[in-house]
């Protein structure tokens, strides 16, 4: 992107991982980067693991090598093992899968229609013939035949309300989770009822059961245990790393208790049900991304699993673990860029920097600048790559590399620090890097400051956004710098833009009132952004715009011009699709194609129109030859289930609450997420069953968020949106 000179903050699309389709690749993690949903043992040595996008892993050795199997493009949610031997499978949009050859061959048992699979469906074995399942969060299912015939548990005993997690006590008293309330059967689900003892549903999340007296409950949180059979419950220390998500115990663990938690440490161990714990296994083994389940074969030998297809192996009760499937680096990945077809480096969260000599087909992590982390980066002219570094102590340099990544050279320290004593000029973030040359740069940084060198670093003057209001409260949402001395700097709803290297300003966009979250600029005169969801263009240098695009946008890229790219993301009958379409003239028309499974991806690199790297959470890189197109036959295309619409006000204070447009075309629970700008959950913010139509939502955002930009995700069955948002002093 040399030639062009285009700088870009990239908006941050959050979407479920899957095995690549056909005209994309993957080349990290190997193999394949599924996400690991549930696991159950067969035996002492044989196990199953169920997978997004319809992969089922077996091993026969308790976990040293794995073998997949592909049902379809369904989710698959949860496992169990049957009295007689089966295996029972059962995934987000109502289909049961039962093997009873030991894995080898898996036919649906039964379908039912749902159209609210919002939460993960979930099994549970009662007793050696029956198990009772919360499907999708739509309905509760039951099979007293191990799995061959199901029936549904009428809306009218639940009082209409949500499920979301179901557990035996014994084979005849089951307590069913909603989102209100707690049920209990005493009679193995013919009958339920509602409690109104001290079993309050506020935070109530499941409960597992050892035995009759013996079980645990998970409340926003925090680990619970009985020995009464739930007449009394106690709180339970387990150093408080993270919220407990799920707890393993039974007699072929002997005295051990395992919590997986999703905070700092993953796995915390107990050998004697309670009483001590000891940390077990930390997060280090997954990187950033995020371990989802766990199972034992006994209390010795364990398995962990979760995002980008990871699987780790205790043969020691914890003691230590070996990865056993998912190699790779499987953190999110920031930013890829390829010098040629061969050579290529991605950028992470992370001080690990991947390194490709062969397209990307092997890569190979590398620290380069210990306690460093590389963000913003861009290409030079010359071919020589330039990236800005952040320490552990906040402190940003420039950093330099003649060979793609392999070393890199200190340029030195930037006129800036995150946090820095400066009221004016705290908590400055680089937003975007534009080399002009091997010793001309400018960084743009949040609320309209930039940094300018033409002495290679040696010294910088800063520029910052004067006379247009707002350009001084947001993070850019895209910057450019062009040797003619033209900048452009993107905020919410405008374009900064000075002729005469920062000394004065001018206002362009395509409106004062337009939600602009992302802004590239092939050239002086071309220009696109997104605004208010959908893609618009501008050709003479932003005074006009017109709209090239007819649905919501997530991810755009144009290479010049003319040839361009965008992508959507619905969801129909066979699971969610990614939609690319590609434009040889300047969009004015698109041809569309589509992407069989999911894309997880932040972010694309185009090397030309054919060849392409998207990347992503997860360590999540895939690549395509052709452009990533499969066919253009003319399939019927499902349209958006959900738009997020207009939050207001925008922008928001430090602590202030706000209200949030929200469009459906089809109801069912919905879940709103905070992400902050790389990705990270912040937490659910919402969740509450809303009908088809307009709503305005009510936010109460925490009060420790800081000045900067997330992501609000909204999801649901067939509804998948999201809203990028700033906060302000």
């Amino acid at each position: 992107m040399s030639t062009a000179r285009i700088a870009t903050v990239f908006f941050w699309v959050l979407l479920p991982v899957c095995l690549p389709a056909q005209g994309w690749e993957w080349q990290n993690p190997l193999p394949h980067g599924l996400l690991i949903n549930a696991m159950a043992a067969l035996d002492h040595s044989r196990a199953f693991a169920v997978c997004n996008n319809g992969v089922v892993l077996g091993t026969w050795d308790t976990g040293l090598t794995w073998s997949p199997q592909r049902l379809g493009n369904t989710d698959l949610q949860d496992i169990v093992r049957m009295g007689d031997g089966s295996l029972v499978i059962v995934s987000g949009d109502g289909h049961f899968f039962r093997s009873t050859d030991d894995g080898a061959t898996w036919p649906v048992a039964q379908r039912f229609q749902i159209s609210q699979s919002v939460y993960t469906s979930d099994l549970e074995r009662a007793d050696s013939n029956t198990v009772v399942c919360t499907l999708g969060g739509a309905m509760v299912a039951i099979s007293r035949d191990c799995g061959q015939q199901w029936e549904r548990v009428s809306d009218a005993q639940l009082n209409g309300e949500w499920p979301r997690s179901i557990s035996a006590q014994s084979p005849r008293l089951w307590w069913l989770v909603t989102l209100r309330n707690t049920f209990r059967s005493n009679d193995a689900g013919l009958s339920w009822e509602r409690t109104t003892d001290s079993l309050p549903p506020r935070g109530l999340q499941r409960f597992t059961f050892v035995d009759s007296l013996h079980g645990y409950q998970l409340r926003d949180g925090q680990l619970l245990q009985t020995s009464n059979g739930g007449a009394t419950w106690k709180e339970m220390d387990i150093f408080g790393f993270g919220a407990v998500k799920s707890v393993a115990v039974g007699a072929a663990l002997g005295d051990h208790v395992f919590c997986l938690s999703n905070g700092r440490y993953v796995v915390n161990a107990s050998p004697d049900l309670g009483q001590t714990w000891n940390i077990s296994l930390t997060e280090s083994a997954f990187q950033d991304a995020e371990a989802m389940c766990m199972l034992f074969f006994s209390g010795e030998r364990g398995l962990v699993a979760g995002v980008g297809g990871r699987i780790l192996r205790t043969s020691n009760a914890g003691q230590s673990w070996d990865i056993v499937h998912g190699q790779g680096y499987i953190g999110s990945i920031a930013h890829v860029h390829f010098a040629d077809a061969q050579r290529g480096l991605a950028l992470t969260y992370s001080p690990t920097v991947l390194l490709s000599s062969n397209g990307g087909k092997r890569w190979d992590e590398s620290i380069p600048i210990p306690d460093h982390t590389l963000g913003a980066f861009d290409d030079a002219p010359s071919g020589r790559v330039f990236c800005v570094g952040i320490s552990s102590s906040n402190a940003y340099s420039l950093y330099s590399s003649s060979d793609v990544g392999r070393s890199w050279e200190k340029i030195g320290p930037l006129p800036f620090t995150y946090g820095g004593s400066d009221p004016s000029a705290q908590n400055l973030i680089p937003q975007s890097l534009v080399a002009l040359s091997d010793d001309e740069f400018w960084i743009s940084a949040s609320y309209g400051y930039m940094f300018h060198s033409s002495n290679r670093g040696t010294t910088w003057d800063t520029v910052r956004v004067t006379g247009i209001p707002g350009a001084q409260d947001f993070a850019g949402e895209g910057f450019a710098a062009f040797p003619s001395g033209l900048l452009c700097y993107a905020f919410f709803g405008r374009i900064a833009v000075s002729t005469d290297r920062g000394m004065s300003w001018e206002a362009r966009g395509p409106s004062p009132s337009s939600s602009l979250y992302s802004a590239t600029f092939v050239n002086e005169r071309v220009w696109h952004v997104i605004s208010n969801g959908r893609l618009q263009r501008s050709v003479d240098a932003g005074f006009t715009w017109s709209t090239i695009s007819t649905e919501d946008v997530n991810l755009y890229h144009f290479l010049d011009e003319n040839i361009g790219f965008y992508s959507t993301l619905t969801n129909g009958s066979e699971g969610s699709v990614s939609w690319l379409h590609s434009s040889s003239d300047g969009g004015q028309s698109w041809q569309p194609s589509t992407l069989k499974g999911r894309a997880d991806w932040y972010g694309w690199f185009f090397l030309d129109r054919n060849r392409a790297w998207a990347y992503g959470p997860g360590g999540l890189i895939q690549h395509t030859s052709n452009g990533g197109v499969l066919f253009t036959d003319g399939l019927a295309r499902p349209s958006s289930a959900g738009l997020l619409g207009e939050l207001y006000p925008h922008p928001l204070h430090v602590g202030g609450s706000a209200n949030l447009r929200v469009v459906l075309s089809t109801g069912g629970l919905m879940q709103l997420t905070l992400y902050d700008i790389g990705g990270r959950n912040l937490g659910t913010v919402m969740t509450a069953p809303l009908p088809a139509g307009e709503h305005v939502v009510p936010l109460a955002l925490p009060a420790t968020l800081t000045p900067g930009s997330y992501l609000l995700r909204l999801s649901g069955e067939g509804v998948f949106a999201v809203r990028r948002f700033s906060v302000v002093e």
